[in-house]
């Protein structure tokens, strides 16, 4: 093995296809769409060169843009909260009790199995104002006065698109945390026992500390998700009812598709890109420390 990674040679043949697909796959795509970025063009037809004007018309002119970014920010900020909360939270329970162990295991992660298309039509369901579960639920427990209609009221269709979104990708986050969990040797628990601290002093200053790397990887991936979170939204609202659940992802397939503006999309596009690397960069910076070893 030892003679196969000092070979220049066998380490380019193992290389070289794996740096060719991404390449095409991402490098070319981002290339192509930057490259259009500056244009006018329609899919067909002559492209007109219009330099910076599609991002001065996102940035400044494009009034609806920024309530998109607001929707997306919410969204972002929603996944976080709600996500790695009550992943963290099912996995510390997991780790204590093990009875039924991969019963659960498997019911938390199921939705993240299924396809986020089918989950948002079983959703639009759930929230169906007239014989949707959830009003049913509320009519049965003499709470009228809860039912909504949740899709279709602006004030209140955002929130419902957020929490469908982040109840499936709970499970993601509980398996990343789960595994963090089982890594902490168990003697550090044993010598807090002994020290006094044990229960919530015991997950604050031992479990959290420990599982730091695995919480900053879930809090990018959340931030991540959310930004560019596109078919639950699509197919639940379509970013409706007006525009109150319009994302930069829904907005930007819009231009690009189905008013067939592919430079103004490709502008969207990037800046989702830029936003995505920005927010990335700072949430790592934000939570990087000196690594705990141990």
């Amino acid at each position: 093995m030892d003679k196969v990674l000092r070979d220049k040679k066998a380490i380019a043949i193992f290389v070289v296809p794996a740096l060719l697909i991404y390449l095409v796959m991402f490098l070319l795509p981002i290339l192509v769409t930057t490259y259009l970025s500056f244009f006018n063009w329609r899919g067909w037809g002559e492209m007109k060169f219009v330099g910076l004007d599609n991002y001065l018309q996102l940035l400044f002119r494009d009034t609806g843009f920024w309530q998109n970014v607001g929707n997306t920010l919410v969204l972002f900020v929603f996944l976080i909260v709600v996500q790695i909360p009550l992943g963290f939270l099912f996995a510390l329970l997991l780790n204590h009790y093990t009875r039924g162990l991969r019963f659960f295991k498997t019911v938390y992660f199921v939705p993240m199995m299924i396809s986020a298309v089918a989950m948002s039509i079983l959703w639009n369901k759930v929230y169906e104002p007239n014989y949707g579960i959830l009003n049913q639920l509320f009519q049965a427990l003499g709470l009228e006065n809860w039912e909504q209609l949740w899709l279709s009221d602006p004030q209140m269709a955002l929130y419902a698109v957020c929490f469908s979104v982040a109840w499936q990708g709970i499970g993601f986050h509980f398996i990343l945390l789960y595994s963090g969990l089982k890594g902490i040797p168990e003697q550090y628990y044993e010598a807090a026992t002994i020290d006094g601290a044990s229960g919530l002093k015991a997950t604050w200053h031992i479990t959290l500390p420990l599982i730091r790397d695995v919480l900053k990887v879930c809090v990018v991936m959340a931030a991540i998700g959310a930004l560019k979170v596109f078919d639950q939204v699509f197919v639940m609202t379509g970013g409706g009812p007006i525009n109150s659940t319009m994302t930069v992802a829904i907005q930007m397939y819009q231009e690009a598709f189905s008013k067939m503006q592919y430079g103004y999309g490709s502008t969207i596009a990037i800046f989702l890109l830029v936003e995505c690397l920005v927010i990335a960069w700072m949430l790592n910076t934000l939570l990087s420390r000196e690594k705990i070893e141990y």
